[in-house]
């Protein structure tokens, strides 16, 4: 692990082309490939390098670096992997753990009804950062690499 003005990187192999400012999720053991929103839960941080297939190279998992935008992006938008690869999308909603609810729908109590019941999948992991500036499609950002 190496500290370099103001971010943490860690050495990876590169398992296919990789350009500096690619997202990159962990796709074998030591090995690093673009990433996409089906393996956002794998990603790892940002490749600070080019790199060849085979080549190793730095990835920052912590601190300020320029990605590009897959879609319009806000100041302070959390991002993740974006559907093209390598690219960063907003990530903005909220989920819960799922809830259920009853409530009694009789005259005289005898049994509560179940009238509502809903489980939400929350994938951990998923969130690489946040925007420190605004873009659009194919805009170049930075963004604050803080793995969550």
């Amino acid at each position: 692990m190496i500290v370099k003005f103001e971010k943490l990187t860690v050495k990876f192999k590169a398992g296919e082309n990789l350009v500096d400012g690619d997202v990159v999720y962990v796709s074998a053991v030591g090995e690093v490939s673009k990433a996409t929103t089906t393996n956002a839960a794998k990603v790892v941080g940002v490749a600070d390098e080019d790199a060849s297939a085979g080549e190793n190279l730095d990835v920052v998992i912590y601190g300020k670096k320029a990605v590009v935008a897959d879609g319009a992006i806000a100041i302070g938008d959390r991002v993740r992997a974006g559907a093209t690869a390598g690219r960063v999308e907003a990530e903005n909603t909220t989920t819960s753990a799922g809830h259920t609810h009853t409530e009694n729908t009789a005259a005289s109590y005898t049994q509560n009804a179940t009238t509502g019941s809903a489980t939400d999948t929350i994938e951990q992991g998923r969130i690489l950062g946040k925007a420190l500036a605004s873009a659009v499609a194919g805009g170049s950002l930075d963004i604050l690499v803080c793995l969550a």
